[in-house]
């Protein structure tokens, strides 16, 4: 499935939907409402609707927690929708009872909206080493290396994202982005896997002057945690539907041109390596784990100041099976802090 975290507007309560794709539009199955139905069609009760809420709640990290990173119960609520479909009812009439919403319609929010922690893998692609120094990876690291992004600064698919007004060199970085599903701590290797929720897609928006003043002093905070600056969805895609994480076309277009393209092949550090790596703090349900970003981020293009967003740039991130990740840069409303 390709699971969303969405709204009916901004503010507006968040849900929890499955991606249906018709002919000519593409829907989001409100999950919760779906098993609520599901629910009453096997036993007419008046509980229906709260042991729907109870089993699919409308927040992603709640869900993974609930399914223990399954989506049973989910799955169940998408298939009941098909079978209405199947048994002639309309996409109108399931509107019409809440039970979809068209994708065009509603208010996409980060795909886990507050997870409790996101992990950034550093330099993990060869071809991104290899940009940054002419060196490359002639042997690879002991192990992995990254930072953290704060919660809040996500956002989600189609929200336009405002160019900081603290930064004269905003970037972007297209990633393959990891959910964990279930509690795991200092796991093996070979185990790794088993406790990925889903696949997601992630944008490393990135301040570069303000991140590059503070690696000069051996620090990084600011310069990867303004406001906005991490799109992360559309879709969660459950882990049964990436049979091989590590097999995966990633491309990053700026107003429709292709800046980076790389497969997940090139990763220093495989989805399982930085599992394990990070699994020595114990990783918890809906934490997500950002695994690089690969050659031809516009800081090391030539000249940077042609390939830098701007105000007015859309920027789209594509995988394999995973979608389409999608963002406008804004100008700021905001007063400079400095």
């Amino acid at each position: 499935m390709k699971l969303a975290s969405f709204a009916t507007g901004p503010g507006q309560a968040k849900r929890v939907g499955a991606l249906l794709e018709s002919s000519n539009a593409t829907f989001l199955v409100d999950l919760a409402a779906a098993y609520a139905a599901y629910l009453w069609e096997r036993s007419p009760s008046v509980d229906a609707a709260d042991i729907a809420r109870s089993r699919v709640p409308g927040d992603m990290r709640e869900l993974i927690v609930v399914g223990d990173g399954r989506f049973e119960a989910p799955q169940q609520a998408f298939e009941h929708v098909r079978l209405l479909l199947q048994r002639g009812q309309s996409v109108e009439e399931l509107q019409q009872q809440g039970l979809l919403f068209r994708t065009a319609a509603i208010h996409f929010l980060p795909v886990v909206p507050r997870p409790g922690k996101v992990i950034c893998a550093g330099v993990n692609y060869r071809s991104h080493a290899a940009e940054i120094t002419d060196a490359g990876v002639a042997e690879k690291p002991p192990h992995p290396v990254g930072f953290a992004k704060f919660p809040s600064v996500l956002t989600g698919h189609e929200v336009a994202i405002e160019y900081p007004s603290s930064t004269r060199k905003l970037d972007y970085e297209g990633e393959l982005a990891i959910v964990i599903g279930r509690p795991a701590h200092n796991l093996s290797r070979d185990g790794a896997l088993g406790v990925v929720a889903g696949y997601t897609i992630f944008n490393d928006v990135s301040p570069r002057d303000i991140q590059f003043d503070e690696m000069d002093k051996g620090m990084l905070l600011l310069g990867k945690n303004l406001d906005g600056c991490g799109p992360l969805g559309p879709y969660l895609v459950t882990s049964d539907e990436v049979p091989d994480p590590h097999a995966l076309r990633l491309t990053t277009r700026v107003n429709g041109e292709i800046r980076q393209q790389a497969s997940t092949a090139d990763l220093i550090f495989g989805c399982d390596e930085l599992i394990e790596y990070w699994s020595q703090v114990t990783l918890e349900p809906g934490d997500v784990i950002a695994t690089g970003t690969p050659g031809g981020v516009g800081i090391f293009m030539d000249p940077p100041e042609r390939f830098l967003l701007r105000p007015g740039d859309v920027v789209e991130v594509e995988i394999d099976g995973l979608g389409v990740l999608r963002n406008q840069i804004v100008a700021s409303t905001k007063q400079s802090a400095t």
